[in-house]
């Protein structure tokens, strides 16, 4: 019998080494899993930020864009006015004051 308590005590001390290693190896997947979550987040993050980054580069570059047309509409205009005005010759206004 003495050989039977033995080998049982054996079996249980190696049941209980093989629960402590799974439960290392689960700690592990855990701990990997969480790392790997944790880079999936920044890796979005930095992706999302580059390109908030480009897009507002983009609307600078339009904004600049639309910017520019503003001013060369308003010089035509101006431009135009004049030649309307000229065209048109002097006012009634300004005649009487160079009267």
């Amino acid at each position: 019998m003495p050989s039977s308590q033995a080998s049982e005590e054996g079996g249980e001390a190696a049941q209980g080494r093989g629960r402590e290693a799974e439960a290392r190896a689960c700690e592990e997947a855990e701990r990997v899993k969480v790392e790997a979550e944790q880079k999936a987040r920044e890796e979005v993050e930095r992706q999302v930020c580059e390109q908030a980054e480009k897009d507002r580069a983009e609307v600078q570059r339009r904004a600049a864009e639309v910017a520019a047309r503003q001013r060369a509409l308003a010089q035509e205009a101006s431009k135009k006015r004049v030649r309307e005005e000229l065209e048109a010759g002097p006012s009634d206004d300004q005649r009487e004051g160079v009267r």
